[in-house]
């Protein structure tokens, strides 16, 4: 499994892993997003959705925006121990399920 003489070829499997994870970020904040305007007439207050829909939106672009990042460097074979890894997906996904936690509490 080596990719020349530096073997990346671990790095390059932890890049996918992270591209991988970020991407499935997205999507849970994607599905929260669904969840939070399909129970809306359940929930009752206004302003509880909106924040929802705020804040996964935020994730879902930072998860992306990192994702597409991690793939650019990845393509041009740049690899992690090149470049930081983005903790800035954890910390937003974070603050949308404290968030949705205190939405669907009452459910």
């Amino acid at each position: 499994m080596d990719d020349g003489p530096g073997g990346h070829a671990l790095d390059r499997l932890r890049m996918m892993g992270l591209i991988a994870l970020y991407g499935a970020l997205s999507v849970f904040s994607i599905l929260l997003i669904f969840a939070a305007f399909r129970l809306w007439p359940a929930i009752g207050e206004g302003f509880k959705v909106p924040l929802i829909a705020l804040s996964g939106a935020v994730s879902t672009l930072i998860a992306g925006q990192s994702s597409y990042r991690l793939y650019t460097h990845l393509k041009r074979r740049e690899y992690l121990h090149d470049h930081h890894v983005p903790l800035a997906p954890f910390a937003s996904i974070a603050v949308t399920l404290l968030i949705a936690s205190w939405v669907f509490r009452g459910l």
